[in-house]
């Protein structure tokens, strides 16, 4: 938690120029520090920028514009010129497209041993319910085994330092949840669940060194949710962010930004505005609800000087060198008895 990505060191010089894909070599937005990102970027042909040692591509020159519609997978193959070329250009497009070379991609273990878990209960997902399950569950005498995708437990109350109605602050709160079920039960973080075959169900450690079968009577899928992003014109740009993400690379990694905007208005989104407010961070708050949607932090928003834009949407964003600057207008736009249009500036 205390090691510092080399992602802030570019964030805080402004160079968003490094936040490119390897397969498009375009700039990409929705920056993302959660364990189930890595096989998203990955898949998408983008390196992961939260890993302490990144992978820098050797090739920095854009992508032809001929390769980069090939590499769209809705537009290949569709010609049949396209079909009896591609045997001769196939390893041109795949250089073009691949930028970073086989030596820069990561390493995985030839072979990864075999682990056998036996447990009265699998829990998969160790936040505030996976926690709270095993909990309950030990004091039933029962065993109990909990697999967490992140190297920590207490999902994103771990970084939440705002007061949770009869639970005090979020972080201290599960920090000693985790320290109780960690006494009493297995704990396997840095471990991925894969799912289930014809005879087992499988998991795998994220330095692949482990592969994990599971034998048990009962399983709990406490997954909780992930944070997407959110849908609206020009929403690819780099400072899109996850709000765990943001609160991880300001509270874990020293990033400083100065205005940011929360879209998104139930208890989770209005405790990360909270959060921002509490460190000195100019917070606005946006949702497309007719009004804010948590009732536990309603009235807390103003006291904290959180400026909100609900009952409106987002229409366009651009990427500027002040910030990314988003147009609102209210949900019924121009059909509305009063309309009413915003601009506002950010950094994410």
């Amino acid at each position: 938690m205390s090691e510092r990505p080399w992602i802030i060191e570019e964030l805080n010089r402004g160079n968003y120029g490094i936040m490119r894909s390897s397969r498009y070599g375009e700039t990409r937005g929705f920056l993302c520090c959660e364990w189930w990102c890595e096989g998203y970027w990955a898949s998408s042909g983008y390196y992961n920028l939260c890993s302490g040692s990144p992978t820098i591509p050797s090739k920095l020159s854009s992508v032809p514009s001929i390769f980069k519609g090939l590499a769209s997978p809705s537009s290949f193959p569709r010609s049949k010129l396209l079909i009896s070329l591609w045997p001769l250009i196939r390893s041109i497009v795949r250089n073009s497209l691949n930028r970073s070379s086989i030596n820069e991609l990561p390493s995985v273990p030839e072979k990864a041993s075999r682990v056998n878990i036996n447990t009265d209960v699998l829990i998969v997902g160790g936040g505030p319910a996976g926690l709270s399950v095993a909990r309950e569950l030990g004091k039933l005498g029962l065993k109990v085994v909990i697999i967490e995708g992140e190297h920590y437990l207490g999902g994103h109350l771990i970084i939440d330092d705002t007061e949770i109605k009869e639970l005090g602050r979020g972080s201290e709160f599960v920090g000693k949840l985790s320290k109780e079920v960690s006494d009493s039960a297995t704990v396997l973080t840095g471990a991925v669940f894969d799912g289930f075959l014809e005879d087992a169900a499988i998991g795998h450690s994220r330095d692949y060194s482990k592969l994990y079968v599971f034998n048990y009577k009962y399983i709990v899928l406490a997954q909780g949710f992930r944070e997407v992003p959110l849908v609206f014109p020009g929403n690819n740009t780099p400072r899109m962010v996850t709000g765990l993400t943001i609160l991880k690379l300001i509270k874990w990694w020293g990033f400083k930004p100065r205005r940011v905007l929360v879209w998104g208005s139930d208890d989770w989104g209005v405790r990360v505005a909270m959060n921002l407010a509490q460190l000195g961070i100019n917070t606005y708050l946006g949702d497309n609800s007719v009004i804010i949607r948590s009732d536990l932090y309603r009235d807390r928003v103003g006291s904290l000087g959180i400026k909100t834009f609900i009952g409106m949407n987002i229409v366009d964003a651009r990427d500027s060198g002040d910030g990314l600057r988003l147009t609102l207008e209210n949900i019924r736009g121009k059909k509305a008895k009063i309309q009413r249009r915003e601009e506002v500036v950010v950094e994410f």
